[in-house]
């Protein structure tokens, strides 16, 4: 079974995730009850459409948290 999320709940996690770097995107989706693979894809899909991927190193950082939204296209 394919479960789809909204792209207002995906913002939400990923404003979650951003604004407190000391925890894992892992905790933040068992907090959520979703598969970390999910939401770590959702991250790193985010931080491809922003350049903001360097190496393999993150930087949990919004740079404009409103247009987080606009710039989700997960499928």
């Amino acid at each position: 079974m394919i479960t789809e999320y909204s792209p207002e709940f995906k913002e939400s996690m990923l404003q979650k995730i951003f604004f407190n770097p000391n925890r894992s995107v892992v905790s933040f989706a068992r907090e959520a009850s979703i598969p970390g693979s999910t939401v770590a894809a959702w991250v790193r899909n985010y931080k491809k459409k922003n350049g903001e991927i360097v190496g393999k190193e993150i930087k949990r950082r919004i740079k404009n948290p409103c247009r987080l939204l606009n710039l989700l296209s997960i499928d």
